[in-house]
C-alpha cells in the first residue's frame, strides 16, 4: 500500500491538527475567566491518549490493522487505511495528528490559563474581545473577585502598615508593596485600573507621561486621575506634547477635551505653543491653495460647460462609452467619473442631447460650488488647539 506523502502529512496536520485546535482555543480563551482553558486542556489531554493508543497498538501493516476491532467501526474503505500505517509508528498520521493538536491545545490553554484573571491571552492584548466579554458578563464574576482581593490586601496593608519593614518615603518600594513593578508596563496598568493612590507614586517617583500612557489617561482614567496626571505628572519629551496635539478628534468632543485639559497642563510651554501656532498656519494654507486650485479648475458655470461639452459632447459621449462602472466602485469615484457613468447611461437609453446637457450643467454647479464649501476641519482643529495653548 502507497503511504501518504509527506507533504500532503504536512498538510492534513495543519487542516487536521493546527486550525481546529486554533479554533477550539480561541473559542475556549473567550470564556476563560469562566474556567474555558479547563475545556481545551482537557480536549488535548484526551487527543495525546488517542495518540499514545495508536502509538502502541499500531503494527505498522496493513493487513493486521485491518483486523483491530475498533477499525472496523470507523471505516471499510481501504484509502483510510493509509492513516493507520507507516515505517515507524511517529510517521503515522494516526498518531502523529492527534499528538500535535493535543500539544497544540495544551500549550494554547496554558497561554489562556496564565492570563486567565484578566479574560484570557486573546481579551488582554485586544480590548475589543474584553469589551465584549464584559457585555455579555463573562467577567463579571471575575471583576467581582478581583474587587474582593483588591479589598482584602488594602485591609492587609492597612492592618500591618506600622508592621512592614519596608515602609519607605521611597515610591519605588511603596509601588512595590502593591504589588507592581517598577517599570512602563506596570504604569500602563496602573493607568487602566484608574487607582490614584498607585499611580500618585508612580508620578512622585519620576516616571514620565510618554505617548501610550496619554493614551491610557484618556481613555480610562477618570476626571479625578486626569487632575491627578495634569498636575503631578510630567512628560517624556516634547514628542509626546506634539503628538498628543496631532491626535486630538473634535468628532469625539468628550475624548477630544480631556485630551487638551491634560496637554494644557503637561505641556503648556512656548514649544508646544509654536508647535500649534506652525500646524494652524500649514492647515490655513493648505485649506486656502485646495481652494485657489478648485477656483481656478472651475472659474464660472459657463467656462466649466464650454470645456466639458466643447464639439457639441461628442468627445464626452465617447469618454462615457469607455466609462467602466465596476472599476470606480473599487475606489474612491470621482465626480467627474459619476457624469460619465450618468451620461452613459443616457446614451444606452438613448435619451436626447438635452438631457446630457441638463447633467452637464449640474455637474458645474457643483464643482463651482466645491470652491466655497472644502473642507476645512483640519485648520478649525488647528485653530481652536492654538487659542487653548494661547
Amino acid at each position: 500500500m502507497q503511504k501518504i506523502p509527506v507533504t500532503k502529512q504536512i498538510s492534513d496536520l495543519i487542516k487536521v491538527a493546527g486550525v481546529p485546535a486554533g479554533l477550539i482555543a480561541l473559542v475556549g480563551d473567550f470564556f476563560s475567566a469562566q474556567g474555558g482553558w479547563l475545556v481545551v486542556a482537557l480536549i488535548g489531554l484526551v487527543a495525546l491518549l488517542v495518540a499514545l493508543f495508536f502509538y502502541f497498538t499500531l503494527t505498522g501493516e496493513p493487513d493486521c490493522v485491518q483486523k483491530k476491532k475498533w477499525y472496523s467501526l470507523v471505516s471499510d474503505d481501504p484509502e483510510f487505511l493509509r492513516y493507520f500505517v507507516g515505517g515507524h509508528s511517529l510517521t503515522i498520521p494516526a498518531v502523529n495528528m492527534p499528538a500535535a493538536f493535543g500539544a497544540a491545545c495544551l500549550f494554547m490553554a496554558n497561554m489562556s490559563f496564565a492570563d486567565a484573571k484578566d479574560g484570557g491571552f486573546v481579551a488582554k492584548n485586544v480590548d475589543m474581545v474584553k469589551a465584549a466579554q464584559l457585555q455579555v458578563g463573562l467577567m463579571e464574576q471575575q471583576l467581582d473577585v478581583s474587587r474582593g482581593i483588591q479589598s482584602a490586601v488594602l485591609d492587609v496593608k492597612r492592618n500591618t502598615e506600622g508592621l512592614k519593614k519596608e515602609t519607605s518615603a521611597d515610591p519605588r518600594k511603596e509601588v512595590a508593596n502593591f504589588g507592581f513593578s517598577w517599570s512602563q508596563s506596570d504604569f500602563y496598568k496602573s493607568l487602566r485600573q484608574d487607582d490614584p493612590n498607585l499611580v500618585g507614586l508612580y508620578l512622585s517617583g519620576g516616571m514620565p507621561i510618554d505617548r501610550h500612557a496619554l493614551d491610557e489617561v484618556v481613555t480610562h482614567g477618570s476626571d479625578s486621575l486626569q487632575a491627578l496626571v495634569a498636575s503631578q505628572g510630567k512628560v517624556k519629551n516634547q514628542a509626546v506634547c506634539d503628538d498628543g496635539l496631532d491626535s486630538v478628534n473634535f468628532e469625539w468632543e468628550s475624548k477630544a477635551n480631556a485630551l487638551l485639559g491634560v496637554l494644557g497642563a503637561l505641556c503648556k510651554n512656548d514649544q508646544t505653543r509654536d508647535y500649534a501656532r506652525r500646524r494652524l498656519k500649514e492647515a490655513e494654507d493648505a485649506y486656502s491653495t485646495e481652494v485657489a486650485a478648485l477656483r481656478a479648475e472651475f472659474p464660472s458655470e459657463e467656462k466649466c460647460f464650454q470645456a466639458e461639452w466643447r464639439g457639441d459632447g461628442r468627445q464626452l459621449r465617447e469618454e462615457a462609452l469607455d466609462a467602466n462602472g465596476a472599476a470606480a466602485l473599487k475606489g474612491r469615484v470621482s465626480a467627474r467619473t459619476i457624469l460619465l457613468l450618468e451620461v452613459k447611461s443616457l446614451l444606452i437609453a438613448q435619451q436626447p442631447a438635452g438631457a446630457m446637457m441638463s447633467e452637464v450643467k449640474k455637474y458645474c454647479q457643483r464643482q463651482v460650488a466645491r470652491a466655497a464649501s472644502v473642507d476645512d476641519r483640519e485648520a478649525k482643529k488647528w485653530a481652536r488647539i492654538a487659542k487653548a495653548f494661547s
